[in-house]
């Protein structure tokens, strides 16, 4: 019984400890501003970004996107919105050293009424690079 209670104390004021260092107001790259919480100035990415996807392109970024993929081929951005998914995935795929990339985005980007061929996968695979990735 002795024992227990022993514990006991030493658990609570372990707790006790840590409550009062979380709740301390400061924090490393923070400025204590007398409130018991601290400002600091972080840069918020969305979690795809962080992934490796980048964001979803929009105005003259789409614009360009969509002008250069359709130079390569027009069956390729026939549905802006799955082409976008496609080609953000494919961002993923390039950031991450995807092996062979030209053959991912063949994949990816034919259809079973349209297939791509390896030139211009790669070709895909520039304009990600330049335009998106």
């Amino acid at each position: 019984m002795r024992t227990s209670h022993g514990f006991a104390v030493i658990f609570a004021a372990g707790v006790v400890a840590l409550t009062a260092v979380a709740c301390s107001g400061t924090s490393s790259g923070g400025q204590h501003n007398g409130t018991g919480s601290s400002a600091s100035v972080s840069v918020t990415r969305h979690p795809t970004e962080v992934a490796g996807i980048p964001a979803r392109p929009t105005g003259t970024e789409l614009s360009s996107l969509e002008t250069a993929l359709h130079r390569i081929d027009p069956q390729v951005f026939t549905n802006e919105g799955a082409t976008i998914d496609k080609a953000r995935d494919q961002c993923h795929d390039l950031n991450d050293g995807v092996n062979n990339p030209d053959a991912a985005a063949q994949q990816r980007f034919s259809t079973s009424g349209h297939q791509l061929t390896l030139d211009q996968a790669r070709q895909i695979n520039d304009v990600l690079r330049q335009k998106l990735c």
